[in-house]
C-alpha cells in the first residue's frame, strides 16, 4: 500500500509539473493559430467553417514547426479578413500568421516575436547579362517590377533607375518581359519571384541578389499575452537551428542566406 500511495504522489508531481510547464494557450494542450488564407506558397488549403482542414505553404510549415517546439498540438482556425488579426482585445487564437509586419502603430494593439522571414524584393537578370553586385550598378538597367506591388515602390524610392522602369500585371507577365529581354531585370518579392521560377531558371540569367527591406514577417500575438516569451524562444530556437531557412528553400526554391545584399 506504501509503494502505491509513494507511486500515485510521484504521477502527481509529473503530472503537475508538466502542467506548469504547458504555455497558457486558449485551448489546453493545443496552439491556435489563425491564418488568412489564400497566399501562394505561404498559405493556401481547405476550410469548413472558420477550421482549416487542409493547408500547406512556409507559414503553415513555421507554425507547426512552432507548436512543436512548445510541446503543443497544431490547430489552425481561417480568419478571412486579415484586418481582424491585428484589432485590439481579447481574440479567439493564441498567435496568428498571415504575412504580418510589426509597425509603431500595430504594437500598440497586438505583440510581436522577432521575423521568421524577410520578404525583400530579388533582382533577377536576364540571360547574357552580368549581374549587377550594388545599387548603382542596378540603376543603369532597364528594370520591370509588379504595379502596385511593394517591390515597384522599392525599385521607384531605393534603386531611382536612370531609365523609366517597366511596370506589369502579375508575376508571368514580368518573367515574360525578362525572358525576352525587354527588361533587363525583373525586381520582385522573394515570395513571388522564387515559386513564379520553378524549374525555369535555365531561361535566365540567375539572381543576382536582394535589396534589405523592412518587410520582415513575424508571430503576432494580443498584447499582454503570457505566450510571448515562449512563443519568441521557439521562434529564435527555430532561426538559429537552421529551421526557417531549409523552410524557405524548400519552399520558395531560394536560399535566402545565399543571396547578396545589393546595397
Amino acid at each position: 500500500m506504501r509503494i502505491l500511495v509513494v507511486g500515485l504522489v510521484l504521477l502527481l508531481a509529473v503530472a503537475t509539473a508538466a502542467a506548469a510547464a504547458a504555455p497558457a494557450t486558449k485551448r489546453p494542450g493545443e496552439l491556435t493559430v489563425a491564418l488568412s488564407l489564400p497566399a501562394p506558397a505561404l498559405q493556401v488549403g481547405a476550410v469548413r467553417g472558420s477550421e482549416v482542414v487542409l493547408a500547406r505553404g512556409l507559414e503553415v510549415d513555421v507554425a507547426r514547426a512552432v507548436a512543436r517546439r512548445l510541446g503543443l498540438r497544431l490547430r489552425l482556425v481561417q480568419v478571412a479578413d486579415a484586418g481582424r488579426l491585428l484589432r485590439p482585445g481579447r481574440r479567439g487564437w493564441d498567435v496568428a500568421l498571415a504575412q504580418l509586419v510589426a509597425t509603431p502603430a500595430r504594437s500598440r494593439a497586438s505583440a510581436f516575436t522577432s521575423p521568421y522571414f524577410r520578404d525583400d524584393p530579388a533582382v533577377l537578370v536576364r540571360r547574357g547579362l552580368k549581374r549587377p553586385t550594388s545599387l548603382a550598378q542596378l540603376r543603369k538597367l532597364v528594370l520591370c517590377a509588379e504595379r502596385g506591388r511593394r517591390a515597384a515602390d522599392t525599385v521607384l524610392t531605393r534603386v531611382r533607375p536612370r531609365t523609366r522602369p517597366l511596370l506589369v500585371t502579375g508575376v508571368e507577365s514580368l518573367l515574360r518581359r525578362v525572358r525576352t529581354g525587354v527588361c533587363d531585370a525583373a525586381v520582385a518579392e522573394l515570395s513571388r519571384l522564387g515559386p513564379a521560377l520553378g524549374g525555369r531558371r535555365d531561361l535566365f540569367g540567375g539572381l543576382a541578389g536582394r535589396i534589405e527591406t523592412e518587410r520582415a514577417y513575424a508571430v503576432a500575438l494580443e498584447r499582454g499575452s503570457p505566450l510571448l516569451p515562449s512563443v519568441e524562444a521557439a521562434v529564435r530556437a527555430l532561426r538559429a537551428d537552421g529551421t526557417f531557412r531549409r523552410l524557405t528553400a524548400a519552399w520558395l526554391g531560394i536560399d535566402v542566406a545565399q543571396l547578396r545584399v545589393l546595397r
